[in-house]
């Protein structure tokens, strides 16, 4: 699971730096997938909240649906 994480967090640099949003929001919900494995709840939540923004201001449907339901599953799983 490290080594996913490390290439996850070389991703969000990358895409950070040539200002690639629409994969960036991706790469943060699939970080935050990782650290929901990992049991770390509040830690997937700040990056789905981060990943939404992003796909909401670029207007992205699908992907903000997605993730707005990956938040809600976090959430209940965070609260049971």
């Amino acid at each position: 699971m490290v080594c996913k994480v490390r290439h996850l967090d070389t991703a969000r640099q990358m895409l950070e730096d040539v200002d690639a949003r629409n994969d960036l929001a991706k790469a943060l919900a699939a970080r935050a997938t990782l650290h929901r494995a990992m049991g770390e709840h509040a830690a997937a939540r700040q990056l789905l909240e981060e990943a939404l923004a992003i796909f909401e201001a670029l207007g992205t449907v699908d992907e903000t649906a997605r993730v707005r339901a990956m938040l809600e599953s976090t959430q209940s799983a965070q609260d049971g």
